[in-house]
């Protein structure tokens, strides 16, 4: 996932400056991960293939029964009390799914709308048509946030499997 984010962020970057050239088709043309349908397709990516993963490690109900009845622990209290815990862990993996996509959305969609305005009020300047270089500070930061999310999300999805398949003693 690294390579395919961080690609796409560097594509959209590359896209702001053709918006520069032609301002008309910078609504046409946009980063990929700044359209939360991708963005959602991605960490639903992730959750399934954690869950997969899970699956053939652990077995399907063993995988499965830490979710829905997780009736393990030394005494009764500990086995009472799993059980609504293996269900609030459950709809934690709805949240993974959200901030999985939420989070690269967006901040990518952040810069876009940063560099669209910055654009604009670059153009409103004027300088003799040098207005676009206003924007120049904002795209190698944008560089940077590219570089950080795509590396986030990378991370957060080696973690989520390892988890995932995780052998964890009385589960």
């Amino acid at each position: 996932f690294f390579a395919f984010i961080l690609l796409a962020n560097f594509f959209g970057l590359i896209l702001d400056w053709v918006g520069l050239v032609s301002p008309a088709l910078h609504h046409y043309l946009r980063p990929f991960n700044s359209d939360m349908g991708t963005t959602l397709a991605l960490a639903l990516v992730v959750i399934i293939v954690s869950h997969i993963a899970g699956m053939m490690r652990k077995g399907l109900i063993g995988h499965w029964k830490h979710f829905l009845f997780n009736f393990s622990g030394h005494t009764i209290i500990e086995k009472v009390i799993n059980v609504p815990v293996g269900w609030i862990h459950f709809l934690g993996e709805f949240s993974r799914i959200l901030s999985l996509s939420i989070r690269l959305f967006a901040n990518i969609f952040a810069g876009v709308a940063l560099i669209m305005v910055m654009q604009y009020l670059g153009n409103m300047i004027g300088m003799g048509g040098l207005g676009g270089l206003v924007v120049l500070p904002i795209w190698f930061f944008e560089l940077l946030v590219a570089c950080i999310q795509a590396f986030i999300f990378s991370l957060l999805s080696c973690i989520y499997i390892k988890e995932s398949v995780t052998l964890i003693e009385g589960h």
